[in-house]
């Protein structure tokens, strides 16, 4: 083994001497220098799960989590990167570098080829320093099609990790709130300085916990009516509630159509959308008239 960890600024900069690199921008790479973080979030992980680590890079924090869990599977799209780790990574058999794209990635083919000859009652993670660019797609394919991970720890933009968890009526508070609270547990384990990695961001950073709920807090009868009825409402912060989701309907008879739905529903259509907390938005989904249209995202 290495007598220095990865994680040390001195480490880094001679990886990247070595290797001929530099961080991309485009690619969203700062490389976390800071040990009493990467063991913060390595020390949430039980020992025995087997972790998916997203954007690994120089290997900082997966060589941290090779000497806790009991396996790692390493996605990385920088090809040079990938060079890098199998390098570095060589003396930790158990964990496994995968050269692709997260954001295209067939996770019930990964969870199949690389996960399950684990054992099926292993807990699986997710551990990552997010690329800050990406960090709200990822989190949401996460949340929506790797049903197997159980949790998720995550670095990310502190600005990101507001709007995930923030509350209705607040600045924050918007159609990815919901989408959060429907899939998970959320809470902000710790904020991160700029300091913390090389080069250092120039925004703030925290580690966010999502815990995947057993069953979404509310009960509706077509998810894309919800998430469609939600991106809607906050569309135009700035415009009513009915106005907003009056959008989703045809223009014949809409505005009529619409003040039956809210009625139907017990909400004042002049509430703006970010008033409405899950329960709210979940009632106005069950009872949205068959003409509405959906486009299957999220938000």
């Amino acid at each position: 083994m290495h007598e220095h960890p990865i994680y040390t600024q001195t480490r880094t900069k001679q990886l990247l001497a070595t290797y001929g690199l530099r961080a991309k921008k485009s690619l969203g790479q700062h490389f976390m220098i800071d040990g009493n973080v990467l063991r913060a979030m390595v020390a949430a992980v039980p020992p025995e799960a087997v972790v998916i680590e997203i954007g690994p890079g120089l290997g900082a924090l997966t060589e941290q989590l090779a000497q806790r869990v009991h396996a790692v599977v390493a996605v990385e799209i920088d090809v040079h990167m990938v060079r890098v780790l199998q390098d570095v990574l060589a003396p930790y058999a158990h964990v496994h570098i995968v050269h692709a794209d997260v954001l295209r990635i067939q996770w019930q083919q990964l969870y199949t080829e690389m996960i399950a000859p684990y054992g099926a009652e292993r807990p699986v993670y997710v551990v990552a320093n997010l690329p800050y660019y990406v960090t709200t797609p990822i989190v949401l394919a996460l949340l929506r099609d790797a049903v197997f991970v159980r949790t998720a720890i995550v670095m990310m933009q502190e600005e990101v990790c507001a709007r995930m968890t923030a509350s209705p009526c607040t600045k924050a508070y918007g159609s990815l709130s919901i989408a959060i609270a429907y899939y998970a547990h959320a809470h902000m384990m710790r904020t991160i300085p700029a300091t913390a990695f090389y080069p250092p961001p120039h925004v703030q950073s925290a580690v966010m916990r999502l815990d995947r709920r057993d069953i979404p807090p509310v009960m509706v009868h077509d998810e894309q009516v919800l998430f469609a009825l939600v991106r809607a409402a906050f569309a135009h912060r700035r415009k009513t509630l009915s106005n907003n989701i009056a959008s989703l309907l045809p223009d014949r008879d809409a505005k009529a159509v619409c003040a039956e739905w809210l009625r139907a529903a017990g909400i004042d259509g002049q509430r703006r959308g970010e008033t409405l907390d899950i329960a709210q938005f979940a009632a106005l989904a069950n009872h949205a008239p068959a003409v509405l249209r959906t486009d299957g995202a999220m938000i």
